[in-house]
């Protein structure tokens, strides 16, 4: 199992997404954080 990270940063949003692949099953999460609304959103 191996698992990568991915994180953008900008002055406007926060974007970070994890990938997880489990026996050939890739499992992608997106979390989307705007700065002027601090919840965070799962896209997917």
């Amino acid at each position: 199992m191996t698992e990568s990270f991915f994180k953008v940063v900008t002055n406007d949003y926060d974007m970070a997404a994890t990938v997880n692949d489990i026996s050939n099953n890739y499992n992608v999460r997106i979390y989307f954080d705007l700065h002027n609304d601090r919840r965070n959103q799962i896209l997917l």
